[in-house]
């Protein structure tokens, strides 16, 4: 979810706002909020919703609106890890405003193992299987619970290839496919696999969730 949601925001002028890299970027600043938050990481507190939420707007009131060429909505900001329940996005839109759809990227079983035996190798049958179904406990009931409250849920099958899969976001959410948009998907020399004797995080599943967020400025 998060390489698409990189995507549309290249094609696009979305902003894709990962809610760890906006911790890590606010500890970095130094500033009051950023030093609250790592105070309470250093204590190994739990970082609470309203941190996120109250992150998130700030994030999103120093952002500029993007001009709209290419027919989606300016200032569309693509919200990726949270919220991660339905408490979490009434929260926000109780501290940030009403979100505006969903995005799900949904594979077989199969395809899911494979994709994510590209990323862990030593990832067995079992564990897949547990982690799969972690995965979809914390994701699923809450997109399940939007769609009950009336959000607009978009469901792609993302069992084909990165490029045909933004196709069908591009599609689905009614906005115009960038010419050459394959190229978006070409690989770089940065973007090869490097050799790290660093340990690496546990792959997650590739099927995911995204929100929409899309600010008043649009309107």
């Amino acid at each position: 979810m998060s390489e698409q949601c990189d995507k549309l925001s290249q094609a696009f002028g979305c902003h894709h706002l990962v809610v760890g890299k906006l911790m890590r970027t606010e500890v970095m600043s130094e500033s009051e909020e950023g030093k609250a938050i790592a105070a309470m990481m250093n204590d190994g507190k739990i970082i609470t919703a309203g941190v996120y939420a109250s992150l998130y707007k700030k994030v999103i009131s120093q952002l500029e609106t993007p001009t709209d060429a290419s027919g989606a909505p300016a200032a569309t900001f693509l919200l990726d890890g949270f919220p991660r329940s339905a408490e979490n996005a009434k929260l926000f839109e109780e501290q940030v405003g009403a979100l505006s759809s969903a995005i799900v990227l949904s594979v077989s079983d199969a395809v899911a193992h494979a994709r994510t035996l590209r990323l862990d190798g030593s990832l067995d049958e079992e564990q897949f299987a547990k982690r799969l179904a972690s995965h979809a406990k914390r994701t699923m009931p809450m997109v399940d619970q939007l769609e009950q409250g009336g959000l607009k849920v978009h469901r792609v099958d993302a069992s084909g290839t990165d490029a045909e899969v933004f196709a069908a976001l591009v599609s689905i959410l009614g906005w115009q496919l960038p010419a050459q948009h394959e190229l978006l998907f070409a690989p770089t020399n940065a973007e090869q696999p490097q050799p790290s004797a660093e340990p690496q995080p546990p792959a997650e599943p590739p099927a995911a969730a995204c929100l929409l967020y899309t600010s008043d400025a649009a309107d």
